[in-house]
């Protein structure tokens, strides 16, 4: 649609050509008058709707750039926050994560969700983890137009988020969430948004709620979110959508420099399960990378290949299974932020049990910041030292 701030007087006034508002001639009774007022707020609300977005950019451009930062003064510099994905309504299996979230969360300083993360009863994970809880939107979030996402996490919160979309800087790194819409793909208003934030010289994590490698596969409709985070010292991205655990560890070329970024597809906190067992491997994949991936070292998946096509039925097509008997396979991550870089650990959960709640890690890794980005910070901690 193209904004024309002249539609307004039109509807109301009932210019020609537009639908007009009842007349109510002679002495109105109460119910003409209710019923008038109504249908004038009823329209004048689907306007709102309709050209929200436009709404928007002219506040953006009367009002400057909105900045859409969380701030968090009393956060450490160092510390740690759970990523969970899919969480589901917290039915049957799905709480088979209570315990783990419980116990590897005590020390965490938040939760971060990606995608899907709203209910219309709230998520199973604020009564888990009863903490604060920070969120990327995804698709499911959109079904009543975000109402039951912006109850949880923007109105009433401790760490009230300023927007879906949003950033929270810290002494190490600053967090980025990403609002991928209905559709997996962002409006014009975020990507200026998300190209200013990301011009800042610091490490940065990507949130968002559908995943940009996912298997074995490239989402081209987020090329262009994919540029940035290759052009802007992004080195570890988390996304829900997909139901399970994947990594994908791409190595890049930006400004002559060969860095690596990690991709993780982080679904598997809850509602079902993806099979992985239909990935390609790694040579056949179809992915725009410009150093190839080697299984293993650059790929791997939870539950695995092996794992999912023992669980899965050869010729069930690829849909989400919902099980309820061990193995669940179900999965989170724990993300420490250090002075050094990040610590990302993933734990796996295949039935209820002390077993699974004491386990160690199922897997972890360290991800160095980008060395201009982390050039940068050294020298700004030495003059605030040397203030």
């Amino acid at each position: 649609m193209t904004w024309n701030p002249s539609f307004l007087t039109e509807v109301v006034t009932g210019a020609e050509g537009s639908r007009q508002i009842p007349e109510v001639r002679g002495k109105p009774t109460g119910e003409a008058v209710k019923s008038h007022n109504i249908t004038i707020f009823i329209r004048i609300c689907a306007i709102i709707f309709a050209y929200s977005d436009q709404l928007l950019g002219i506040a953006v451009k009367d009002f400057g750039p909105m900045d859409f930062r969380l701030n968090w003064p009393d956060l450490p510099p160092d510390f740690s926050f759970l990523a969970l994905g899919e969480t589901g309504s917290g039915a049957g299996s799905q709480l088979v994560l209570a315990e783990k979230i419980r116990k590897e969360g005590a020390a965490a300083a938040f939760a971060v969700l990606a995608g899907n993360a709203s209910g219309p009863d709230g998520s199973w994970i604020h009564r888990a983890y009863g903490r604060d809880i920070l969120a990327a939107t995804g698709p499911d979030d959109w079904r009543d137009g975000l109402a039951a996402f912006r109850r949880q996490f923007c109105e009433g919160a401790t760490a009230a988020q300023p927007h879906m979309y949003f950033h929270l800087d810290t002494p190490h790194a600053r967090l980025v969430f990403v609002d991928t819409g209905r559709r997996g793909r962002l409006g014009e208003e975020q990507f200026r948004w998300l190209e200013r934030v990301s011009q800042a010289p610091k490490a940065k994590v990507m949130i968002l709620g559908r995943p940009i490698y996912a298997n074995g596969n490239y989402d081209h409709n987020l090329a262009g979110v994919d540029r940035l985070i290759r052009d802007h010292h992004y080195c570890l991205v988390i996304a829900g959508g997909v139901r399970n655990f994947q990594c994908y560890r791409i190595t890049a070329l930006s400004a002559g420099r060969q860095r690596v970024i990690w991709h993780v597809v982080n679904g598997g906190a809850g509602a079902g399960l993806d099979r992985t067992d239909r990935i390609p491997p790694t040579p056949q994949m179809a992915l725009p990378t410009e150093v190839p991936l080697a299984e293993g070292k650059d790929f791997g998946c939870y539950p695995t290949r092996e794992q999912s096509a023992a669980l899965f039925p050869s010729l069930l097509p690829n849909w989400t299974m919902d099980r309820n008997q061990p193995p669940l396979y179900k999965s989170f991550l724990r993300v420490g932020v250090t002075r050094s870089g990040l610590r990302v650990e993933l734990f796996a959960v295949e039935d209820f049990g002390p077993q699974w709640v004491e386990a160690p890690p199922h897997r972890e890794w360290l991800i160095p910041y980008p060395v201009v980005a982390q050039a940068r910070r050294h020298s700004r901690l030495r003059m605030e030292q040397d203030a």
